[in-house]
């Protein structure tokens, strides 16, 4: 019969790969294809909001759009889609900003399955405040797909 001094030390011994053979590797993010923006104002004044899109800490895009009101509507209007120009597939972040107020989207945590085109939503709230909303679907219409 082991001592229980052995029995401890291989115990002991043994703990540190015990966890090991069930580490599996981090699945990695999947990649969105980015539809478009949406911004929309729900606020009394019009506001200019600035969007950018980067990934991996590198500006891809970045734009300030003036938007208007819904109760006086402007050439730009209260509700406006902002086509990015990027086609192709990555893990994009989105921010908006608006005076104090930002708002960023991860596109690929609104990835479900194989529906990998997402549209992200900013709504302006009245006072402050920025929500936002993501749609993923399978197939891009360009900007244009608005829910």
């Amino acid at each position: 019969m082991p001592s229980r001094r052995r029995t401890l030390a291989l115990l002991a011994g043994g703990l540190p790969f015990a966890g090991c053979s069930s580490l599996r590797p981090r699945p990695t993010p999947p990649l969105a294809r980015l539809d478009g923006v949406w911004l929309v104002n729900d606020r009394p004044e019009r506001q200019s909001v600035r969007v950018t899109v980067t990934e991996s800490n590198e500006t891809l895009f970045e734009t300030t759009s003036r938007l208007g009101t819904f109760e006086s509507p402007t050439p730009n209007d209260g509700n406006v889609v902002v086509d990015t120009g990027i086609a192709e597939p990555g893990r994009y972040a989105i921010t908006a900003v608006v005076g104090g107020d930002e708002a960023r989207v991860d596109a690929t945590r609104a990835v479900d399955g194989d529906e990998d085109c997402v549209l992200v939503r900013f709504t302006l709230t009245p006072g402050s405040g920025i929500r936002r909303w993501t749609r993923s679907y399978r197939r891009c219409e360009g900007g244009t797909a608005t829910p």
